[in-house]
């Protein structure tokens, strides 16, 4: 599947060797890292049923992920008050932690990671995976060792204003900076960030969704970042 470039890109880079120029990588997790749709489905059905609610289906699950507040989702769709996000994440990551379902990486998620890491790029995680469940993951996998020194940031809904502080206390430039997502919030996010934005189509969210809100790349497999950022002939990074 070929990478898409949108013209928002090409105007971005004065539409020459629009590759090439990217210092930073930052990732969400779910659905972009991690295949773990069908364990965070399980647990909100856990959340959801000890709140007397009958389980979603994923498509309605995938709907989640369009709204930035998630407290007021909760509330307006199922009825379910949570004093803050914080007790909303608690509950989340109990059920989660309950979950008999394991997530697993995506096929060639640490090949990409090690050639990335190895070309020099500085990598990051912002999720909204709760954090200890995010850490146990990545240590699961095997990939903490292909992130910087407290680059793995979970329990972040909203995730504009952490995207601006890893780029300010990181020292890096924004328009060198790629953020990867499978949803529209993502991409919303790195948009309003002032970060280049990569969607990811193999995810939680659909092509046709993502592309509404035109990102400068999207890909349909987390293997093609390589050829964002340029290395896909090199991917020992030598």
């Amino acid at each position: 599947m070929r990478v898409q470039i949108s013209p928002l890109a090409l105007t971005v880079f004065g539409g020459i060797n629009v590759f090439k120029v990217f210092k930073a990588v930052v990732f969400d997790w779910s659905g972009t890292l991690s295949d773990d749709s069908a364990l965070c489905l399980d647990a909100d059905n856990r959340l959801l049923g000890r709140h007397g609610h009958a389980p979603i289906t994923l498509q309605k699950f995938r709907e989640y992920y369009l709204n930035r507040d998630l407290v007021s989702f909760y509330e307006r769709e199922f009825g379910i008050r949570f004093a803050s996000h914080a007790e909303m994440q608690g509950e989340y990551e109990r059920a989660l932690r309950e979950s008999e379902i394991k997530p697993k990486p995506y096929p060639k998620a640490a090949e990409t990671l090690a050639a990335l890491k190895n070309a020099g790029l500085h990598l990051f995680v912002l999720s909204a995976h709760p954090q200890r469940v995010l850490e146990s993951e990545a240590r699961d996998y095997d990939f903490h060792d292909f992130f910087e020194k407290n680059g793995f940031i979970g329990s972040v809904w909203d995730k504009t204003d952490t995207l601006k502080r890893i780029v300010s206390e990181n020292g890096l430039e924004k328009e060198k900076t790629l953020f990867a997502g499978d949803v529209v919030l993502d991409v919303k996010a790195g948009k309003k960030a002032g970060v280049r934005t990569c969607a990811c189509a193999y995810g939680y969210h659909p092509r046709a969704w993502l592309e509404r809100d035109k990102p400068d790349f999207l890909i349909g497999d987390v293997s093609e970042l390589v050829k964002v950022v340029g290395i896909e002939n090199n991917r020992n990074g030598k």
